[in-house]
Parts: C-alpha cells; sequence; structure tokens
C-alpha cells in the first residue's frame, strides 16, 4: 500500500514551502517574466503549446509586448494569431503555477515551462509534476479558488493615477 498524502497535507506543505518565499509577493507582477529582459516563459512560443508537437522556443525576431512584457514566437503566423487574440493564448495567472495559486497562503511561483495542460483551450503553467497531476484531478475547482487569489495579487499592486 503506497503511503499517499490526503489534499489537505499536501496544501499544507506548499504553504510551507512558498511562504517562505514570501518576499516575492511583495515583487508580484501581473505576468511571469525574467527580471532582467522581461521576456515570457523564457521565450517560449506560446501559440505551440497547442501543438502536437509540443512547445517550441520563439525567436527574438517575432516579438511582441504585451502588458509590459515581451513575447516570442517561432513565426511570424504564430505572432499575429498572438496579437488577434492575446488573452486566448496567454498563459492562465500570468503563468504562474495554477496549483500554486489556488492556495491562497503561497507565494506566486514561476513555473517549468514543459509543465503545463491546456483546459477549456487555455494554457495554465505549473511548477512541478506533482502539482500538475494534483490539479488535473479536480481543475474546475483549483481553477476556482486561484482565479480569486489571482485577482486579488491584482487588486494589491499600486497604481500609478
Amino acid at each position: 500500500m503506497k503511503n499517499m498524502k490526503t489534499k489537505p497535507q499536501f496544501l499544507l506543505i506548499i504553504t510551507a514551502i512558498f511562504t517562505s518565499f514570501a518576499p516575492q509577493a511583495l515583487a508580484f507582477r501581473p505576468i511571469a517574466s525574467d527580471p532582467d529582459t522581461g521576456v515570457v516563459l523564457e521565450g517560449m512560443d506560446v501559440i505551440t503549446y497547442r501543438d502536437a508537437e509540443g512547445p517550441r522556443k520563439g525567436h527574438p525576431a517575432y516579438q511582441v509586448e504585451w502588458k509590459g512584457v515581451f513575447w516570442r514566437f517561432e513565426s511570424l503566423k504564430n505572432m499575429n494569431r498572438f496579437q488577434a487574440d492575446p488573452d486566448r493564448y496567454a498563459p492562465v495567472f500570468g503563468g504562474y503555477c495554477a496549483m500554486c495559486m489556488s492556495d491562497k497562503e503561497s507565494a506566486p511561483s514561476h513555473c517549468e515551462i514543459n509543465l503545463f495542460a491546456i483546459h477549456e483551450d487555455r494554457l495554465y503553467m505549473f511548477a512541478t509534476q506533482e502539482f500538475l497531476d494534483l490539479w488535473l484531478e479536480d481543475p474546475k475547482n483549483y481553477i476556482a479558488v486561484a482565479d480569486q487569489s489571482y485577482e486579488g495579487l491584482l487588486a494589491s499592486i499600486p497604481t500609478t493615477d
């Protein structure tokens, strides 16, 4: 018999790990990106996450700025698709870990570029395979909670009025 952790225990572990990164929450950016370059998802082309071949690197020649960060694409065609409907193709929760975002006590966490799920035509990113597997058990519930957490973080960002 395997030693399985229950969901409440698992979420306590997530909380313990990520609350140690509380200063990160103070520097929260709406979209996860490289702090030096502003490039999202290490330059991966977000359009390719939906392709049968899987995600692929974008090229600096096909780069656009959207919401203050830089998005790269492997082709002009993909760049144009993104520009026509960026909300559809951009990762949900700004590219932060969807599982971490569903735990209101956790700080947002950056993700592994190859750990993702497409759910109801939206791209969700994950920090670990374990988080992805757990999230896939009940995505609608985790999305509902994460929506509230992400909106709360967005509301906490000072505006320049």
